[in-house]
């Protein structure tokens, strides 16, 4: 059996977070979930020698939101690789987080169903990526 996947799920939203899980289930995708709801807690965790395949990352999250958090990992000069998730999102948002390094910005899913989908998704990012943890884009460019 492959080993599972380590994945931060930081949500404030536990029924999101439920779905979410009930999602990779569906897929049988063997992940090894950790869960905050907020933040601090995010750079906590990752400011530990913690590794992570994948940090999904609700953007209106209590105490720091997604731009904070991220803004903060890139002048620690790592960046993990993190899918920013959002059901409303601006422009500018989207910008500033692209800005940032952040290549996925995906919209919650309305429904369960949508959640099997966006696991899917999660584990494909995964799977395609070379290196979950990247440096920091050089914005100067």
């Amino acid at each position: 059996m492959a080993e599972p996947y380590s994945i931060l799920i930081a949500d404030d939203n536990d029924d999101d977070v439920s779905f979410l899980l009930l999602g990779f289930a569906d897929i049988q995708v063997p992940i090894a979930p950790t869960h905050v709801r907020d933040g601090h807690s995010v750079l906590e965790l990752l400011n530990g020698d913690r590794h992570f395949n994948l940090v999904v990352l609700d953007y209106y999250l209590p105490k720091k939101n997604g731009e904070e958090i991220i803004r903060t990992l890139l002048s620690r000069g790592r960046l993990p690789q993190i899918v920013v998730l959002s059901s409303s999102l601006s422009s500018e948002q989207h910008r500033k987080l692209w800005a940032a390094g952040v290549r996925k910005v995906i919209e919650k899913p309305p429904d369960l169903g949508g959640f099997a989908v966006l696991a899917a998704r999660l584990v494909s990012i995964i799977a395609n990526d070379s290196s979950s943890v990247r440096p920091p884009p050089d914005l100067d460019s």
